[in-house]
C-alpha cells in the first residue's frame, strides 16, 4: 500500500506564513540536498524546508526613522549584512537579491518609508 501524503490545511498553512520555505512536502525534504550561503543555515519543519537567514531579515520598527539610525540599526542586528543601501523612493534598482544586504527606501528628507527587508 502506498503511503497517503499529507496534505496541509489552511490553519497549518496560516503558521507557516512567514516561514521561508523552498520546499513544502517534508517527504521531498527528505531527498534534497540544500546548500546554504554563509548567512544562512538549512532549516525542516511542520512548514517544508530551505535555508533561512542567521540574522534578522526585516525592521518594520525602522519605518519613519533616519536612513542613518536605520542603517546603524540594521548593522548591530544582523552581522552578515555587508551593505545596507539608502535609496530614494523614485530611483531604479536591480532586481538580484543578495542575502548580505538592505535596501532602505527613503522620501526626499531621508526618513525610511517602507520596511526595510534583506534581499
Amino acid at each position: 500500500k502506498k503511503k497517503k501524503k499529507k496534505k496541509m490545511g489552511k490553519k497549518e498553512l496560516d503558521n507557516c506564513e512567514n516561514a521561508p520555505f523552498l520546499q513544502f512536502d517534508q517527504e521531498d525534504c527528505a531527498h534534497i540536498q540544500f546548500q546554504c550561503e554563509l548567512s544562512s543555515s538549512y532549516f525542516s519543519g511542520e512548514c517544508g524546508c530551505g535555508c533561512k537567514p542567521n540574522g534578522k531579515i526585516s525592521w518594520p520598527e525602522l519605518v519613519d526613522e533616519t536612513c542613518q539610525d536605520a542603517r546603524v540599526t540594521i548593522f548591530e542586528e544582523n552581522p552578515d549584512i555587508s551593505e545596507a543601501i539608502c535609496i530614494s523612493e523614485e530611483s531604479q534598482e536591480t532586481f538580484d537579491i543578495r542575502q548580505d544586504r538592505v535596501r532602505i527606501f527613503v522620501d526626499d528628507d531621508g526618513y525610511v518609508i517602507n520596511e526595510p527587508i534583506v534581499g
